[in-house]
């Protein structure tokens, strides 16, 4: 097909050249001697393929596959594209571009399904975090400005009380623990572990709350649930206004303690005076 470069329709099958070795139906545009456009649909595929490539300087392009949105399915290597869906056979990666990199992956590891970016990784702020994930799994930004709150109103007193009730814990991650071992244990049997592909957390202990204490001390307000209602995190920047109100309690019981104290220091000296 490299050398059909007039304007016209052609068809033919098992052509040098053409995506693959199945019957086509092409469309070729020619402009000038130097810029030649060809469309290819197949003939003998209950579910039609299309591709298109050009000519330019008397240097052809690839073949690259043209995706319709008719609704049906639609198979380009190990990638199925169906309606609005897009399936990876064992893993996806979204590029920018040429030369730019992965993107966006999705695939399954040890521990489940998995998304990634190094690109996200990579760029980095000074700012605290502020990225809020729903238990559907939707991201979004977590915002404090008056513009999106409406019906303020003072922390209940009780909260600094609660808040003290809370027992700092430090604890290993779970499932970092479970996908270690598993990894080790495969890697005892002999299988080589791409360590450098794994995105395995250090082993560390992490200081913190746990959500279902913080539950049960009252501090509802605090605790995301899950879909079934039970405890499953903490919105550990919010629970510094209930810190804040431990310490206001605390402070206006000083005061009071100090007023007393002055108050008692008075008299003894009155006394004292006589």
């Amino acid at each position: 097909m490299n050398n059909v470069l007039e304007t016209g329709w052609y068809s033919g099958g098992g052509m040098s050249n053409a995506p693959d070795g199945s019957y086509y139906y092409v469309m070729v545009i020619n402009y000038a001697s130097t810029y030649t456009h060809q469309l290819a649909w197949t003939l003998d595929d209950y579910t039609p393929r299309s591709y298109m490539r050009q000519q330019r300087n008397n240097s052809w392009t690839s073949w690259e596959r043209v995706i319709t949105s008719d609704g049906g399915s639609t198979e380009i290597n190990d990638v199925t594209i169906t309606g609005q869906y897009i399936r990876g056979n064992g893993e996806l990666r979204l590029y920018q571009g040429p030369g730019y990199g992965t993107r966006i992956r999705l695939r399954a590891d040890g521990s489940g399904e998995q998304v990634t970016s190094r690109s996200v990784y990579n760029r980095t702020y000074s700012g605290s975090a502020n990225m809020y994930i729903t238990s559907y799994g939707t991201l979004g930004r977590s915002t404090s400005s008056r513009r999106y709150k409406i019906s303020e109103e003072p922390a209940p007193l009780d909260w600094g009380d609660k808040f003290l009730t809370l027992q700092p814990k430090t604890w290993h991650d779970k499932a970092t623990s479970e996908a270690m071992a598993s990894l080790l244990t495969r890697q005892g049997n002999g299988e080589t572990i791409d360590w450098d592909d794994e995105d395995i957390p250090a082993l560390v202990r992490n200081p913190g709350f746990i959500a279902e204490e913080v539950h049960a001390a009252g501090l509802t307000e605090f605790v995301l649930y899950d879909t079934n209602g039970a405890p499953d995190a903490l919105a550990y920047p919010a629970m510094i206004a209930a810190a804040q109100q431990a310490m206001v309690n605390e402070r206006e019981k000083r005061i009071e303690l100090e007023a007393k104290y002055d108050a008692l220091l008075t008299r003894v000296e009155a006394l004292e005076a006589n």
